[in-house]
């Protein structure tokens, strides 16, 4: 009976362990080299791992995790990754929740466009550049919070603002409510 347990046990923990899968999805260093940016998809959570920038995916070049978008609810990026990729996890439906390193530099453009369940996002201060529709028709998105360094950006009561609170670049559009644009700002780019 112990061995007919042992054995159920292990084939209960190896086929977790299949269920995980993983992409090599950097930018190599050199023309021909290997990437050194992963990411691997455990249940429902794709960890980002590595040193560098990840690919830049468009409508017609989809990021490896495209089929099974739908059942990622949580992306940690890790320390060392500088960029996440153009339309990275766009469409990701079910995504919840989005852990950004210091590392990271760029945004790209569309990484996070129509995941609906995405209710909060906070942008390091290494963050310099957050390309257009990072955070394009995010419904549920009510908080975009900067880090109080971050030499580019700034945000006030989770709406995105350039660091001198001149220009507002994302209004949160899942947050509630009137809003009254402040003063000091010049232009609005609602991204």
């Amino acid at each position: 009976m112990k061995k007919l347990y042992l054995f159920l046990l292990c084939g209960l923990f190896c086929t977790a362990n299949l269920n995980a899968q993983t992409w090599e999805i950097g930018v190599p260093a050199n023309p021909g080299g290997v990437s050194s940016v992963t990411a691997t998809l455990n249940d429902s959570t794709l960890t980002v791992s590595g040193t560098g920038a990840m690919f830049n995916w468009d409508w017609s070049n989809s990021p490896p995790w495209h089929d099974v978008r739908g059942s990622i609810k949580t992306v940690i990026i890790e320390d060392g990754v500088t960029t996440i990729g153009s339309n990275a996890f766009a469409n990701s439906g079910t995504l919840m929740s989005v852990t950004i390193p210091n590392s990271v530099t760029t945004i790209g453009s569309t990484a996070f466009a129509w995941c609906f369940n995405l209710t909060s996002i906070t942008i390091p201060e290494s963050v310099t550049l957050i390309r257009e529709g990072a955070f394009r028709g995010c419904t549920a998105l009510i908080s975009i919070e900067v880090e109080e360094n971050n030499p580019n950006f700034s945000s006030i009561n989770g709406v995105l603002f350039n660091k001198s609170q001149t220009l507002l670049i994302q209004y949160p559009a899942g947050k509630q409510g009137n809003y009254i644009i402040p003063e000091n700002v010049t232009l609005v780019v609602m991204r």
